[in-house]
């Protein structure tokens, strides 16, 4: 009979041994995993499955409800010839995806400053943006143009409310820091003091 079954010229899928059995419990064990993820807790599956594969279980809670806010993400500097802080356009120092929220700015502070710190990350940001700034004000200055160094930065994340359902919303505007209320941004890193004044110091401002 297998003689013949095997000489008829059909294909037939794994009906019979153990890989049936085995790709059952594979795909029990995903979808107990989904499941964990979405009616349990987020990150569950990963206290029993290695993290790579409990990312692909995480797809249950990529939208686990509707967003109530607004998230946007600011730079301020602070200006070594007054000590205060004052709002920064990096837009030009990250040229891909400009304009939009899939910048590389955006992109690294979400992931490295709001949802996992990542120091490291932070103040390699931190040592970029016054570098670039600082290269700036002494292209400016030598046109004769003046221009302040900055000794540190501050990434900011705004926080704005959507309003309630059916309420509408405005368009979204970029609005200067200073209308901001302190409920609505968070301050995600800032340069220390310390290294702030080394910096104004070398640069004699």
């Amino acid at each position: 009979m297998s003689n013949e079954r095997e000489e008829d010229g059909v294909v037939r899928g794994w009906g019979e041994g153990p890989i049936p059995t085995l790709l059952g419990v594979i795909a029990a064990v995903y979808f107990i995993a989904v499941w964990s993820e979405a009616a349990i807790r987020s990150g569950i599956a990963t206290r029993w499955l290695s993290n790579g594969l409990g990312y692909f279980a995480q797809i249950a809670t990529l939208f686990p409800g509707p967003t109530q806010h607004a998230i946007d993400y600011r730079v301020e500097g602070y200006r070594c010839s007054d000590q205060t802080w004052v709002e920064l356009d990096v837009s030009p120092y990250f040229p891909i995806d400009a304009g939009n929220k899939e910048n590389r700015f955006y992109r690294a502070i979400h992931f490295y400053g709001d949802q996992h710190p990542h120091r490291p990350t932070l103040r390699a940001l931190d040592e970029f943006i016054v570098a670039r700034y600082d290269r700036d004000v002494v292209e400016v200055a030598a046109q004769g143009r003046g221009g302040d160094s900055i000794g540190g930065v501050r990434f900011v994340r705004l926080r704005l409310a959507f309003g309630k359902p059916g309420d509408g919303s405005a368009r979204y505007e970029a609005k200067p820091l200073g209308v901001y209320t302190p409920a609505e941004r968070t301050d995600l890193y800032y340069t220390p003091e310390s290294k702030r004044q080394e910096r104004c110091a070398r640069s004699g401002r």
